[in-house]
């Protein structure tokens, strides 16, 4: 029995049917609307590394103090 599923798909989606099963895919996405959500996303990722890099710098700062180790594990591999 198949149940028709490309009703239940909104009008801004395109529905495909390969091998029986829909699949649905936004190909109708405002360009404008993208590019201010890569803007969005490249600048808070910028915003979060700048405020987070002392925090992690103090952390790295403060194991290297207190272990006498390096941050970073290392390890000669076999075969090389």
């Amino acid at each position: 029995m198949r149940i028709d599923r490309t009703s239940q798909a909104s009008s801004a989606a395109d529905v495909d049917d390969p091998g029986g099963d829909p699949v649905t895919s936004n190909r109708t996405a405002n360009r404008g609307l993208l590019t201010a959500k890569i803007l969005i996303d490249r600048i808070s990722a910028a915003v979060a590394l700048v405020v987070l890099s002392p925090i992690i710098g103090a952390t790295a700062l403060g194991i290297r103090l207190s272990m006498g180790s390096p941050v970073v594990f290392r390890q000669v591999r076999a075969g090389r």
